[in-house]
């Protein structure tokens, strides 16, 4: 069981790189020749625990090309045109999971832009990472996007580090920030010793949602085309599970947990 679920967990994310593959253009020599220009001319990663950046290929989803230490930051020897789907299955099952849930907002988020606003977007994840016979802290964040001359998205600098030394609790986090508007897109977080969170049905979810984002009963009840009273009840159950009894607190509590929109 426990193999099954983790396969299901691959296969949901290497799903979402195939929606990357889909959208860049293969054999575009001119947007690899910008990148790798670009990263020959990077300053190299200074202040971290291990750490390496790797271009990745959007079209095929293979690493075109690094820079600093791959083996210390990711315990694997690197290889020209190394598929990303091998490093997947070190990923901890449970944060795996909880990165093929959120990624596909990003992915949709990312594409819909303008070329030349992409890099205005912050991401970042934290999650656990097989290697050297144990699980280490690793987080990964883009450096760098690159669009072809049509504006398709077709290479990502990333940044992977080692940040076990500095990693003070559980919780794994998957935060997208536009610098121009000054808004989280995503800041959702897992933790494994938060069973509260998980009680929460999907629907409830979105309800916590859109009273974040500070919509009345009426205005959610008529995004989510439902009635005014069902509204009533899903706040009415959210409520009670959590202990609470007033929006500003249900705003609060999502704000604590990383509930987003």
């Amino acid at each position: 069981m426990k193999n099954e679920r983790k396969n299901n967990n691959i296969t949901e994310h290497l799903h979402s790189q195939q929606k990357w593959e889909q959208h860049a253009k293969k054999g575009n020599k001119n947007c690899l020749k910008k990148a790798l220009k670009y990263l020959a001319k990077t300053p190299p990663l200074v202040g971290m625990g291990p750490s390496v950046r790797v271009l990745l290929d959007l079209s095929n989803s293979t690493l075109a090309a690094m820079q600093g230490d791959f083996k210390s930051a990711l315990g694997h020897n690197y290889k020209q045109s190394m598929q990303l789907e091998e490093l997947v299955p070190y990923i901890l099952p449970e944060h795996n999971a909880f990165i093929a849930k959120n990624f596909p907002v990003y992915l949709k988020y990312i594409i819909s832009m303008e070329p030349d606003k992409r890099d205005l977007i912050d991401f970042s994840v934290s999650y656990k990472f097989y290697k050297k016979g144990d699980y280490h802290w690793m987080t990964q964040r883009v450096f760098k996007n690159f669009n072809d001359d049509n504006g398709i998205l077709n290479f990502v600098l990333m940044e992977y580090s080692d940040i076990s030394e500095v990693k003070k609790n559980e919780v794994a986090q998957f935060v997208v920030f536009n610098r121009e508007s000054k808004e989280y897109i995503i800041n959702n977080t897992f933790n494994p010793h938060d069973s509260t969170h998980r009680e929460l049905t999907s629907s409830e979810l979105e309800i916590t949602k859109l009273v974040r984002h500070g919509l009345s009963d009426l205005e959610i009840a008529k995004s989510r085309s439902i009635s005014f009273q069902t509204v009533k009840q899903h706040k009415k159950n959210i409520y009670k599970k959590l202990d609470i009894n007033k929006s500003t607190q249900l705003v609060n509590w999502a704000f604590e947990h990383g509930v987003a929109g």
